[in-house]
């Protein structure tokens, strides 16, 4: 069961951007995120139903090594996705000079992010 609840409080946080997004704006696309954040919480929860009904057997097959393998995977994805939007706002600076800051929001957004977990955890621990 942990492990169910642990994927449909993810799919929860991946798809609420989505909802909140498609809800809030006056867009000719917003439809289609609301529709996107449906379609991932409607496989993420056939997907937790699933473990669900796996139950026990599940659980006891993610083992402390799960912890391990999900922090390489973490790390590796936020490099990646830290490379991603530094060349894209980087792209968009080169174009736009200061008129394209938008994604220069994403890129602190990103980098404030890691320095508050990464302060949260050095406290913490």
């Amino acid at each position: 069961m942990r492990t169910a609840r642990t994927t449909i409080l993810i799919a929860l946080v991946l798809s609420l951007p989505y909802l909140v997004t498609g809800i809030i704006s006056d867009g000719p696309n917003a439809g289609r995120l609301i529709q996107g954040g449906v379609v991932l919480l409607v496989i993420a929860g056939a997907a937790a139903a699933f473990m669900a009904w796996r139950g026990r057997r599940l659980d006891e097959a993610q083992d402390e090594r799960q912890d391990f393998i999900t922090g390489k995977a973490m790390r590796f994805s936020f490099c990646v996705m830290a490379v991603a939007v530094q060349a894209y706002w980087a792209w968009q600076f080169a174009a736009e000079g200061n008129a394209g800051d938008t994604s220069f929001w994403l890129l602190v957004t990103l980098w404030g992010s890691f320095g508050l977990a990464y302060l949260y955890n050095e406290v913490r621990h």
